[in-house]
């Protein structure tokens, strides 16, 4: 998004990606992965989605359209480079960037850098005493690709976030025993009508996309914060009945 704009601006830009394909992000995740707001809220700059596309996006459609909005958005993207550092050079203005590829480092002398790595990008796995002597696999989400291949199998999942709900349900329906261990409490949301209630400016008749966008993010901070409180509270009162299920059945809730 952010390079599709500033291309509009005349403003050379040069992405890169550690994969080797454009959208491998999302297409090297595990199979049941799929939006959880409808793509009304997902819309990327002048390209937005066909609107005959079904509400929910699977993995591997939103993979191909970034490869696809990349080529049609005459984006400069190097892919199998990693970013390894820079510096910044008061006199000249310009950082010294390091990207390594398949044949070395280059160096490069860009004005501004956009780190757009994402809040769940790098995979983390928790400090887990005697973790390292368990016999059985033990991996991180970001390399779960599916369930079949754990048919019969009892299965420890760390964690009740929305990958791990996403995870244990693909076990379930593949004849494993899943059993999630949840150590904090988790916001439950239901996708309709509770989880949509948050990007209603989004659905329905209405402005432009691009309208909508600028009402969206003109909005300030404590306002959002507000009017997301009084959302959660009708979200509350939509999922009431899940929401009593999961106490009853020991699973700590948080709002």
């Amino acid at each position: 998004s952010a390079a599709a704009c500033l291309g509009q601006l005349g403003i050379d830009t040069l992405v890169v990606d550690r994969e080797q394909r454009i959208g491998d992000n999302w297409r090297l995740r595990y199979r049941a992965l799929m939006l959880h707001n409808q793509f009304y809220s997902n819309h990327l700059p002048y390209m937005p989605y066909p609107a005959t596309w079904q509400p929910y996006l699977p993995k591997d459609r939103i993979a191909n359209w970034l490869e696809t909005y990349v080529d049609c958005m005459d984006i400069n993207f190097w892919t199998q480079t990693s970013f390894e550092g820079a510096e910044f050079d008061d006199t000249s203005g310009r950082w010294t960037a390091r990207l390594r590829r398949g044949d070395g480092v280059r160096t490069l002398q860009p004005k501004h850098i956009i780190m757009a790595t994402s809040v769940s990008g790098t995979p983390k796995i928790p400090d887990i005493p005697t973790l390292d002597q368990f016999a059985g696999e033990v991996l991180h989400s970001s390399q779960f690709n599916g369930g079949a291949n754990w048919r019969g199998s009892k299965v420890l999942i760390i964690g009740t976030g929305t990958s791990a709900h996403d995870i244990a349900q693909d076990l379930h329906g593949h004849g494993a025993q899943a059993t999630l261990v949840q150590r904090s409490p988790t916001l439950v949301v239901q996708i309709e009508p509770s989880a949509q209630l948050y990007d209603g400016v989004f659905l329905g008749a209405g402005p432009s996309i691009e309208d909508r966008d600028l009402i969206n993010t003109s909005m300030p901070l404590p306002v959002t914060l507000a009017a997301h409180k009084l959302l959660t509270d009708k979200a509350k009162e939509f999922d009431r009945p899940i929401l009593e299920a999961l106490r009853k059945v020991g699973f700590r809730l948080s709002d």
